[in-house]
């Protein structure tokens, strides 16, 4: 569990300076929430490598505004841009379905949109944080893990937060009809699902040489993932940060290094932040490292049976 790998990166390291070590070129890979922010950034960067990469965005005149300004900063003509809406279901089920129609294989799967600290809100009676952050990002997976089982090497990396310090799943209250909603406690047990998604899709899929592999991108400002978060919030988040919020570049970094680095290749399961496998920690300290609960393959399997559960529908990768 969170055995160090070797790695010339640190945090300040820009992402692209990590895409150069590799040749991406021919590889397919998909980004949630590609149109901005850390997608935009995780795109241009293995984009510029070679890879054939999907936008798959809610709104898609903004995608493909953002696939030609790609397209012209690189000089590649590389970009594909799909309507994927993570609240809707019926939208990622016809995103996965002609995913699988017209291809044969999928490289590496990014699932890093998500939303952050709203007001309480519910989508198909599951708490909205839950359902975009997680539950969508656990249909897509499941539904494409037919073209990853039959790639060689592939990975899925999930982005997952520090946040997830602040709580541990609370099986007994998804829509805390027995405590008071707090955006940023929703968001929190929204991560520390992701991280158990990690571990899932990793216990379920490794057989099959696929990598699964959590990552917390850091604490950056400028993508807009705050605009909904009140002062109290985005107080605490800059605590967190203590002075070393990172830059769109060095955010995207370790979603980068989880998808090219050829060390990580079959050690799935790894919660990872600041191009490194992150410290398993005893306590929260809400800067940095993993807790216990956010790897436990014990949560990681309840979860994936509630996920199910809310879907009325089984996945047997087997």
């Amino acid at each position: 569990m969170q055995q160090p790998v070797n790695t010339p990166f640190s945090s300040n390291t820009p992402a692209e300076e990590i895409a150069r070590k590799s040749d991406m070129t021919g590889k397919r890979i998909i980004i949630t929430g590609a149109n901005s922010g850390l997608g935009k950034e995780t795109a241009r960067v293995l984009g510029m490598v070679g890879a054939e990469v999907v936008l798959a965005v809610r709104n898609l005149e903004a995608g493909q505004a953002v696939a030609t300004e790609l397209a012209e900063l690189i000089g590649k003509n590389n970009f594909e841009v799909a309507e994927l809406n993570l609240s809707a279901k019926d939208s990622i089920r016809k995103f996965a379905e002609t995913y699988l129609e017209n291809n044969d294989r999928l490289d590496v799967l990014i699932s890093n949109a998500g939303i952050m600290g709203v007001d309480e809100n519910y989508i198909d009676g599951l708490e909205s944080q839950m359902a975009v952050n997680f539950l969508g990002h656990f249909l897509l997976s499941a539904l494409l893990a037919p073209a990853l089982k039959q790639t060689e090497g592939a990975r899925i990396v999930t982005l997952t937060s520090v946040a997830h310090h602040i709580s541990d799943i609370d099986f007994n209250d998804f829509n805390f009809d027995s405590t008071p909603y707090h955006p940023m406690l929703a968001y929190g047990r929204s991560k520390t699902a992701n991280a158990l998604l990690a571990v899932a899709l990793h216990d379920r899929l490794a057989s099959f040489d696929v990598t699964s592999l959590a990552v917390h991108p850091g604490i950056i400002h400028e993508t807009g993932l705050n605009r909904s978060m009140d002062e109290e919030a985005i107080a605490m988040i800059d605590a967190a940060a203590q002075g070393g919020a990172k830059t769109t570049e060095t955010g995207a970094a370790t979603s980068v290094w989880a998808a090219t680095c050829d060390d990580l290749l079959g050690k799935g399961g790894l919660y990872l932040e600041d191009c490194k496998v992150s410290e398993l920690l005893e306590q929260a300290n809400f800067v940095s490292g993993v807790l216990p609960f956010a790897l436990s393959t014990e949560s990681a399997d309840r979860l994936w049976t509630q996920a199910e559960s809310w879907l009325g529908e089984r996945f047997n990768f087997t």
